[in-house]
C-alpha cells in the first residue's frame, strides 16, 4: 500500500512515530477479513459436526491451537485457506509483524496476535512480556520494546482468556484469582496478572531456547570450557547429591538437564516440578523417567513417598524451595543414589545455610539451626555455580565447581573448589584437592571414575592453577554458631 506521496506505508515507521498501538486505519480491511474468517471457520466446523454426527469440540480445538498444538493449528489454517480461496482474497495489506495472510488471520482470531512474532519467528529470544498493550522482547539478556503492540486492550484480555484455557482447572478473574501460572503445550511458561492485582494486564512468557542437552553444546555456547567436559561427565555419573546455584535466568535448568543427560543411564529417574515445564521424556524419549508435579506439603507426604514406592534410584528437583528442601536432605538416606536440583543462590558457601533456614521455616515444631545446617552440609556433596555476563556479549557461565566438607573433629563446614571462573581474564582455573569424605563415597562403587577425576584435576591445576585464596572457603563454624542464638 502506498500513501498519496507515493511512499510505501511502513507499520514499523508509523509505530515509532506514534508510539502507541499497532492498529492502522489504512489496514482496517484486514481486520474486517479476520472477522469474516472467524465466522466462516465457525460455520464450517458446525457443518462438519452435523454431517459427521460427531460431538467435535470446536472451543477445545481453538484452545489447543492457541496453546501450541500443531495439529489443531493446521486444521484451522486449512479452513482459513479455504475461506481465502472461495472469496478470492489474496492482495491484502497486513501488519509488518505478520509474514503471510493465513497466519495473520489465525494469530488475530485464535492465536497470540502480534506476540506470535516472538513465538514463531524470534525463536532465539527466551522471554517476552506484555504490559497493557505494549510488548517487550528479550534481546541478548535485555528487554527491548517492540515496534508493534496490541490493537486494543480488549485484544490483550482475549489472549489472557486463551491462555487460561490451557487447563480447565485454571482460574483467572478480577475478584479472587487475579494471578495465574500456566504452561503451553510447546513448553512456554506463562505468568499472568490482571487488574485487581495490577493497574493493567501483565503477561510474562519464558521458554528454554537450548533444545540439545549435552556438554558439547554448552562448550559451543561458552558456558564451560572444553577441558571441563571430562570433569562434568564423571561428576554426572557419580553417586553424589548436587545443586546448581545461581541467580534467575543464568541457565540453571538447562544445565540441570545437561547433567542429567550426562549420567548416560537415565533409568529409574524421578523428576519433580511445581508445574510441568521441562518435559524430560520429550527431550529424552523412551527413557525410564517418572515426571510428576506437586506443591506444598503434598510433595513430602504424597509425591515423594509414591516415587519411592515406584522404585526410583535418582531424584531430580527442577527447583528447590520450601518443601523440596526436606526431600533433598532425606533423599540419600531413603535408598536414592543420586539427588539433583537447582536453587536461587549465587554463593555456594551459603547453600547449606539457606536450605537449613528453609527447612526450619517449614517446621511447625521449630528446631536447632546449627543441627539443620550440619545436616544439609553433610547431605550436599558438590555444587555448580552459574551466572550470566553481558560484556562483551550476553553469555551464561559455569563459575565454579566445589565439594562440601564437614570436619569430623571440629564440625566446621568448608567448600573445596576444583574449578573457578576468573571474570577479569575470562578463563577458568582449577585445583586438585578433593575432600576425603567425597573420595570414600566414590570409592565404594566408582573407584575408577574417582581416580580419573583426580588425575584430570591434577593435570588441569598444573596447567591452569587456581588462586590460593579461591581454593577453600569456610562457612559457619561451631564456635561462631555456639555464640549465636542458634
Amino acid at each position: 500500500m502506498t500513501t498519496k506521496t507515493g511512499k510505501r506505508f511502513s507499520i514499523n515507521e508509523y509505530l515509532s512515530q506514534q508510539n502507541h498501538t499497532g492498529f492502522i486505519k489504512k489496514n482496517a480491511s484486514f481486520y474486517d477479513i479476520v472477522e469474516r474468517a472467524k465466522q466462516f471457520v465457525k460455520e464450517e466446523i458446525n457443518n462438519r459436526i452435523e454431517q459427521d454426527n460427531k460431538q467435535e469440540d470446536f472451543v477445545e480445538n481453538m484452545h489447543r491451537s492457541a496453546m501450541g498444538d500443531k495439529i489443531a493449528r493446521k486444521s484451522i489454517l486449512v479452513i482459513i485457506d479455504d475461506f481465502l480461496l472461495k472469496n478470492a482474497i489474496s492482495e491484502v495489506e497486513i501488519p509488518d509483524y505478520y509474514s503471510e495472510l493465513n497466519n495473520a488471520i489465525f494469530e488475530e482470531a485464535y492465536g497470540w496476535g502480534p506476540l506470535g512474532q516472538w513465538r514463531n519467528v524470534l525463536i532465539n529470544s527466551p522471554k517476552a512480556q506484555v504490559i497493557g498493550k505494549d510488548i517487550f522482547i528479550d534481546k541478548n539478556g535485555r528487554y527491548v520494546k517492540a515496534p508493534y503492540s496490541f490493537q486494543t486492550i480488549e485484544k490483550v484480555y482475549e489472549l489472557t482468556e486463551r491462555l487460561k484455557n490451557t487447563d480447565r482447572k485454571n482460574k483467572l478473574d478480577a475478584i479472587q484469582h487475579t494471578e495465574l501460572l500456566t504452561t503451553t503445550m510447546d513448553g512456554i511458561r506463562v505468568t499472568i496478572s490482571i487488574p485487581g492485582r495490577t493497574i493493567e494486564p501483565v503477561i510474562t512468557f519464558r521458554r528454554q531456547i537450548v533444545k540439545t542437552y549435552d556438554l558439547s553444546t554448552q562448550v559451543k555456547l561458552n558456558t564451560i570450557p572444553q577441558e571441563a567436559v571430562l570433569l562434568l561427565e564423571i561428576l554426572a555419573k557419580l553417586p553424589f547429591s548436587s545443586i546448581i546455584g545461581g541467580p534467575p535466568e543464568c541457565g540453571k535448568s538447562t544445565f540441570l538437564m545437561t547433567l542429567l543427560n550426562g549420567s548416560e543411564d537415565l533409568s529409574r529417574t524421578g523428576f519433580i516440578e511445581s508445574s510441568f515445564e521441562m518435559y524430560p521424556r520429550i527431550h529424552f524419549p523412551g527413557e525410564q523417567i517418572i515426571h510428576k508435579q506437586g506443591t506444598g506439603k503434598e510433595l513430602e507426604t504424597v509425591v515423594f513417598p509414591t516415587l519411592l514406592r515406584e522404585d526410583i534410584k535418582r531424584l531430580v528437583m527442577a527447583e528447590i524451595r520450601e518443601d523440596e528442601a526436606e526431600i533433598f536432605a532425606s533423599g540419600m538416606t531413603r535408598g536414592i543414589t543420586q539427588v539433583m536440583g537447582t536453587i536461587h543462590e549465587s554463593d555456594p558457601i551459603d547453600i547449606p545455610d539457606i536450605l537449613a533456614t528453609i527447612s526450619l521455616r517449614n517446621k511447625r515444631e521449630g528446631g536447632n539451626k546449627y543441627a539443620e545446617y550440619l545436616r544439609f552440609a553433610k547431605a550436599l556433596h558438590f555444587s555448580i555455580s552459574m551466572d550470566a555476563i553481558d560484556d562483551p556479549k550476553h553469555e551464561k557461565k559455569v563459575t565454579g565447581i566445589q565439594f562440601y566438607h564437614v570436619d569430623e573433629d571440629t564440625l566446621d563446614v568448608s567448600i573445596w573448589k576444583v574449578m573457578d571462573y576468573d571474570w577479569e581474564q575470562d578463563t577458568w582455573t582449577y585445583h586438585h584437592e578433593i575432600p576425603n569424605n567425597i573420595k570414600r563415597l566414590a570409592n565404594k562403587k566408582n573407584r575408577k571414575e574417582m581416580v580419573t577425576l583426580q588425575k584430570a584435576l591434577e593435570e588441569l591445576s598444573e596447567k591452569y592453577p587456581m588462586k590460593v585464596e579461591e581454593r577453600r572457603k569456610t562457612g559457619y563454624t561451631f564456635k561462631v554458631l555456639r555464640g549465636s542464638d542458634y
